[in-house]
């Protein structure tokens, strides 16, 4: 009985390619344990999936809906529905519900025995009332809920997931796989005739392993798209969520497949040279060989049949796959050429006669080659280091929730006490500050975005209508005699810059529009933009997502003209409806719900305005606002309900030319603790609001937070 006996060569091409097939696996594993079953990377996909816009408009579907079949009634107000739900999505606490949503999906898909996937999000049902509240306390009321609203269905388990499931157990293949490529190259150098044809041949081997999975994934992505029949928006997300879970494996191949490009590159060149006519030659010889052996005719058959299919299902992403590969073997034949062309390689000419006198290459040429090689080296080296630092871009981010909230307003203590049990730094008149542009009788000396960096928490504030003029803002003539608006009236001093500061702006242009302007009575004596002011806002909240601000405002305008401003500046989705009679929000819910404003205007009345735009007088008492000395301070009531939740304690000197002088001894933080416990004792409920006049002297934040401190 004869023994089979293998080539040497062949056997050597046999164990590269085993090779280039483990490592092409190994990667692959690793991959999927490191991107598919990691729990984390899992949420990861889910929220970045979820901020998708077809995906939010498909979840605004499936909520808006649930809740009007609960509900019926309530389709009358579908448009305001889908637009809080819109902002709900948006919300860092959606984040939140869609992380742990995500985690819980993960473990049915890969731990647990239940049939089907639904992802119950009921706390979106919660955010969603809390929003519909803040322009229809009524329409939030009936709003349902439950476990069973707030859900979507996502798929059943299936055989995919089963087989998933089980590969997640075997993590210990990829180094099985990685042994076996070690130990397949070693025998292939080992048997190899000639060593440079067998590494070339793994080279080329990983490169096909890269190609071959890149079409795999282009071809899955079509298969999961067209399985979801009747449901576009679902098919178009499956897609991709598994487009982002492929990046990290099509980058990792893209590596493989330039690592493969290099090694067969420098071993060919390695190799002597053969004509360009007798390589093709031989390739056509192959073929011919090839195709008289029966078995060999059915390999290459059955592969262009395979091609085929390829091209009538996928058809894009194979001729996509094919370009990909045609550019690796531009790039591997002209790395070739290019060290053969710099003398690295024997060429194979017939034996002719030097010519007399003759000798080796001479010294230039050979410094000529070596600076070659150089830059040919240290191209590979940058390329391999550009990769290695920028790995982290081939996966994406863990998932996170976000940090969970530890302090509020600055405080630990503070986070879970309703808003009326909290002190707040306040400033009067808080947009006249000396350090803006244009203010006389400033009480402030710097402006609204210093303030609320510097720990000012409530800003009283006035708005009236404006007329922009090249000289300056004219007041609305509209609003009446504002002069009886100032605190303790309008002394001479400024009465008669009053008179030159309106002769030198001149009258209200012909045709001009008004707008909403922050001044002080007249905006002739200082006048800041609103809407200027409310971009400093929107920063501070964006920068700081753990603080609150109140807005107090004493307002000459038209409600809804206030909430367009604060529309435009991206803030009205920040704005909180207290409820009437019901305990005020803590600090922790107000942000968890990213609802960090609240507004309370004091001419509102009756007139038509939204929800969140409260009536001072029915949620602030305070004290009198007029003391010409610190021996007049009094704590007895002024306006506002008795029964009003906040308490807002006037605190400065009135004055004809109000100076930081002034402060020197009301604004330390003796005084004003002493005050507040005074007003205490006196009105029998605690003090929220410190309004002060230049709050920069003396220590106005630190006497809110030894308040703050005290039980």
């Amino acid at each position: 009985m004869r023994h089979l006996r293998i080539p040497r060569s062949l056997l050597a091409y046999l164990l590269a390619a085993i090779a280039a097939l483990s490592v092409t696996l190994s990667v692959a594993q690793a991959w999927m344990a490191h991107a598919v079953f990691d729990e984390e990377r899992f949420a990861t996909i889910a929220v970045q999936v979820s901020h998708r816009q077809d995906i939010q408009q498909e979840l605004r579907r499936v909520l808006v809906k649930q809740i009007i079949q609960a509900q019926p009634d309530l389709v009358s107000v579908r448009p305001l529905l889908e637009t809080v739900v819109d902002a709900v999505l948006e919300s860092g606490i959606a984040r939140s519900v869609i992380i742990r949503g995500a985690r819980e999906l993960h473990e049915i898909l890969f731990q647990g025995d239940r049939p089907d996937l639904v992802l119950a999000i009921p706390d979106v049902m919660t955010l969603i009332a809390a929003g519909v509240r803040a322009y229809d306390p009524d329409v939030a009321d009936r709003i349902p809920g439950g476990s069973t609203v707030g859900t979507v269905p996502i798929t059943e388990r299936n055989a995919a997931t089963r087989i998933l499931e089980i590969n997640s157990q075997l993590a210990l293949l990829r180094w099985i796989f990685v042994g076996m490529a070690v130990a397949a190259f070693a025998g292939a150098l080992l048997v190899a005739p000639t060593r440079p044809p067998v590494v070339a041949a793994a080279g080329l081997g990983l490169v096909a392993g890269a190609i071959l999975t890149w079409l795999a994934v282009g071809i899955i992505e079509d298969i999961i798209q067209d399985s979801i029949d009747g449901n576009p928006v679902a098919a178009d997300a499956a897609a991709a969520v598994w487009r982002l879970y492929a990046d990290g494996l099509i980058w990792w191949m893209w590596i493989v497949a330039m690592c493969g490009t290099v090694m067969a590159t420098i071993a060919s060149s390695a190799q002597a040279a053969i004509p360009a006519r007798e390589r093709i030659e031989a390739i056509n010889a192959w073929f011919i060989f090839a195709w008289s052996v029966w078995w060999t005719r059915v390999v290459l058959a059955s592969a262009l049949m395979l091609l085929g299919t390829f091209l009538l299902f996928s058809p894009l992403v194979t001729i996509r796959v094919a370009t990909q590969a045609a550019g690796l073997a531009l790039l591997y034949l002209g790395g070739v050429e290019v060290f053969r062309a710099l003398g690295f390689t024997r060429v194979r000419r017939p034996r002719v006669a030097s010519p007399a006198g003759t000798s080796s290459p001479p010294i230039a040429g050979r410094l000529v080659q070596g600076f070659a090689a150089a830059c040919l080296a240290g191209g590979l080296i940058t390329i391999g280091t550009v990769f290695w630092i920028n790995r982290g871009s081939l996966t994406v981010e863990q998932a996170s929730e976000p940090p969970p909230i530890e302090h509020c307003n600055g405080s630990a203590n503070l986070c879970d006490r309703p808003l009326d049990k909290i002190a707040w730094a306040a400033t009067h008149n808080s947009m006249s500050a000396s350090d803006e542009s244009g203010w006389f009788l400033a009480n402030q000396t710097r402006g609204i975005a210093q303030q609320l960096e510097d720990g000012i928490r409530v800003l009283l504030i006035d708005l009236y209508y404006g007329y922009a003029t090249n000289n300056g803002v004219r007041t609305d003539p509209d609003v009446g005699n504002v002069a009886d608006r100032f605190e303790g009236g309008l002394g001479p001093e400024a009465t008669i810059a009053l008179a030159n500061l309106v002769n030198l702006i001149g009258p209200i242009p012909e045709g001009g529009e008004p707008s909403l302007y922050l001044c002080h009575g007249y905006c002739e004596l200082g006048a800041t933009p609103f809407q200027r002011t409310l971009g400093e806002l929107s920063s501070f909240l964006d920068k700081n997502p753990h603080e609150v601000v109140g807005l107090v405002l004493q307002d000459y305008v038209d409600p809804f003209d206030v909430d367009a401003a604060l529309t435009r500046a991206g803030l009205i989705d920040l704005v909180y409806t207290l409820s009437p009679g019901e305990p005020l929000p803590t600090l922790r819910e107000m942000i968890e719900l990213d609802r960090r404003i609240f507004v309370l205007a004091e001419n509102v009345g009756s007139q038509p305005a939204p929800a969140w735009y409260h009536d001072v007088l029915n949620w602030v008492q305070e004290t009198p606002y007029v003391f010409r000395t610190p021996g007049d301070l009094s704590c007895r009531p002024n306006r506002g309900d008795a029964s009003a939740p906040f308490f807002l304690l006037n605190h400065w000197i009135t004055s004809d030319l109000p100076a930081p002088r002034d402060g020197a001894v009301l604004n330390t933080r003796e005084f004003i603790v002493a005050r507040v416990h005074e007003c205490e004792e006196v009105r029998a409920r605690p003090v929220n609001f410190i309004a002060v006049n230049f709050y920069e002297v003396g220590d106005l934040v630190g006497a809110v937070d030894e308040l703050n401190s005290e039980e």
